[in-house]
Parts: structure tokens; sequence; C-alpha cells
């Protein structure tokens, strides 16, 4: 539990620090808080505003590529189905053609058996 604690102080400690440097004082005094808040936003400056927008887009440009994704997976399972059915289509054509070639291979057989021992009539 002390570690928990101790972990979380140091996460706070980090956290405040962060936030200054990006020009927020969470923690600092409520006079300091109120001249922040009396500026208002007219006092950012253009790049960070471009950085915010900047991040800003980049978080709904990855949204959308996830719900695109998503309704993508249902086309693309789709698509797997039917290529996996054709490949099977094409797998029984060459199994009946296999088997097609092994009985013209028993003809060729005979016809050369026949063609060099010639053929024996029954009377």
């Amino acid at each position: 539990m002390k570690g928990e604690i101790a972990a979380m102080q140091e996460f706070a400690k980090e956290w405040q620090k962060q936030s200054k440097e990006m020009g927020f004082d969470v923690w600092g005094n409520e006079s300091e808080q109120r001249k922040v808040a009396s500026k208002g936003i007219a006092q950012a400056s253009q790049d960070s505003i471009d950085d915010v927008l900047g991040r800003l887009y980049a978080l709904v440009r990855f949204v959308n590529e996830i719900k695109e994704s998503e309704s993508l997976g249902v086309s693309l399972e789709q698509e797997n189905v039917s290529i996996q059915s054709a490949m099977l289509e094409q797998l029984h054509i060459i199994a009946e053609n296999t088997s097609f070639n092994k009985f013209l291979e028993e003809i060729t057989k005979e016809l050369t058996e026949m063609k060099e021992h010639g053929i024996k009539v029954k009377m």
C-alpha cells in the first residue's frame, strides 16, 4: 500500500512538472490561477494552437482509420471466404482431372500393348 502511495505521489510530481512545462500550473496558488484565467485564450501562441489542432486532427484521423478498418474487417472476411471457396472449387477440378489423367494413362498403356503385341481374336 505504501508503495502505491509513493508511486502516486511520484506520478503527481511528474504531472505537475510536465504541466508547468506546457504552461499549466494546476497546483499554483489561487491568485496565479486567476491571472491565467483572466488572460483567456487570446494569450495562447499560434504555435501552441497549431500544435493542439495538429494533435486533434491526428486523433480524428486515427479514429476514422479504426472505424474504416472495422468496417473493412467484415468485407475482408467475406472476401476471404469467397477466395477459399474458389480455391476449393479449383481443387475439386484438379482432383477430377487427375483421376481422368489416370484413366487416359491406362488407355495409353493398353493401346501401346496392342500395338506391340497385336490383337488376339478368339473364334
